[in-house]
């Protein structure tokens, strides 16, 4: 099982110039940085997802949740996606936001409902 916060996805759509610098360099390849992709690279063994993220993040674009929770559908993968309003990026528990800090409760029922 995968439980992702405001995962870094795509190193190609929206990407996130900071984490292709620090895990690639400045010049990678084409080839390189769709490798490194993950909502390229879902396969039928990849494991059940929870993800969340906050629609204003403004370090690491929304579009990364969504288009692994896409690739997951198109592959038949369980996930259970949630976006909240707003709340900055990197907000972990998020215990000074009330309505973000439902991710935890809303992971531990996840997690009960796949005999975790």
């Amino acid at each position: 099982m995968l439980i992702l916060c405001y995962p870094v996805i795509s190193f190609v759509n929206h990407p996130h110039q900071g984490c292709i610098k620090n895990l690639v360099g400045d010049n990678p390849s084409k080839e390189i940085l769709e490798f490194l992709s993950s909502e390229k690279n879902v396969k039928k063994d990849t494991p059940p997802c929870f993800i969340w993220h906050t629609q204003d993040d403004d370090v690491v674009s929304v579009f990364h949740s969504i288009s692994f929770a896409l690739s997951l559908k198109e592959r038949n993968i369980d996930f259970q996606l949630h976006i909240f309003d707003n709340g900055p990026h990197g907000l972990g528990l998020a215990e000074n936001n009330p309505s973000v800090s439902k991710w935890t409760l809303l992971c531990e029922d996840w997690l009960r409902e796949n005999n975790f």
